[in-house]
This record gives C-alpha cells, sequence and structure tokens, in this order.
C-alpha cells in the first residue's frame, strides 16, 4: 500500500522497475542460447554437437540435474540417446518408440510437454514396453521434467529432455519456451 497522493506514480514506476529486471533476466537467457548455438554450430564433429547440446543447456535452464538428446532413427523406428548428461551409461539403452513414454509422445504430437511432480512423470510412463519398465524401475524418478521436440521447419528429428532430481523443484512456462527456442 502506497499512501498519498502520488501512489499512482509510484505504483507504475514500480512495475517499470520490475518490468525491466524481467526483461533484461530473458535477455540475458536468449543470449545464452545464442552462445549455445554459436557453440554448437562451430563444432563438426556430431557427437560434440550432440554433447555440447545437452551440457550448454543444462547450464541455462536453471535447477536441471540431467538432460538427454534423442534423435528419431528410421530404420530402427525408435527415439535413440544420442547425450546425455546426469545418467550412467546404460541409459543410452533406454529407447523408445514414438508412442511411448514422454519422450515418444512430445516427438508424436509435436507438443512440449511440462511435469512437475514425480506422480505425474510416473503416470506419463504408463504406456511402455516391458524392458522399458523393467530399466525406469531401476533409476531414480526425477521431481520436475520438460521435454520439447526438436524439428526443422518441415519434420521432427527427435526430443531434448531437461529433469530436476531436486524435492520441491519446479519448471516454468519461460522455461519450456527457452528450452523450445
Amino acid at each position: 500500500r502506497i499512501p498519498g497522493a502520488h501512489a499512482e506514480i509510484a505504483l507504475a514506476h514500480l512495475q517499470e522497475i520490475v518490468l525491466g529486471t524481467v526483461i533484461r533476466f530473458q535477455n540475458r537467457a536468449v543470449q545464452a542460447m545464442n552462445a549455445i548455438n554459436r557453440n554448437v554450430l562451430d563444432s563438426l564433429d556430431p557427437n560434440e554437437i550432440n554433447m555440447n547440446a545437452i551440457e550448454q543447456t543444462l547450464s541455462v535452464i536453471a535447477a536441471s540435474d540431467a538432460g538427454v538428446l534423442r534423435l528419431y532413427d528410421e530404420a530402427s523406428g525408435l527415439l535413440i540417446p544420442v547425450s546425455q548428461v546426469g545418467f550412467d551409461d546404460d541409459y543410452y539403452n533406454y529407447r523408445t518408440t514414438p508412442q511411448e513414454s514422454i519422450s515418444g509422445s512430445v516427438f508424436s504430437t509435436g507438443t512440449p510437454v511440462l511435469l512437475n511432480s514425480p506422480e505425474d512423470i510416473r503416470d506419463a510412463h504408463a504406456n511402455l514396453r516391458a524392458p522399458n519398465v523393467r530399466f525406469l524401475s531401476e533409476q531414480r524418478l526425477s521431481h520436475s521434467l520438460i521435454c520439447v521436440p526438436i524439428r526443422t521447419d518441415t519434420t521432427t528429428l527427435g526430443t531434448l529432455t531437461v529433469m530436476s532430481f531436486r524435492e520441491g523443484s519446479a519448471y516454468g512456462e519461460f522455461s519450456v519456451s527457452l528450452l523450445g527456442a
């Protein structure tokens, strides 16, 4: 509550300050994503490109502990992890069809997914094939997750997922749009 005749002016000035701070934060985030894109494009080795994409993304999306980049392999019909951070190497064996798991759903629909509870994440994995059910039962479950499609103008190539294992963690819509960028 701002008393006095100048309350509206003070409130408008306060709103300008807050909006300016938010815009500066968003600009820094977009600049960081542009730096990621430059690092990726400067790399000629596909494995290095894939690893840079995950490592740099985790550095920009706050509170992320793990991430995985999956690309669709037409020969096998599976989404295959091509780089990951925060998991054991056996995570590369967790391959999904476009009809299963969170990544498969995002790949098929082209719609990003934001989940902020272990229960929602568990429920989203309900349509798994038997080998993946066994594999996931041995993994720790994240507390929050974002999965976005990786697209060209005409084709969905795969998915990019970031996760937080911290209890009470939550992502917001800005993180989803930043990851999508």
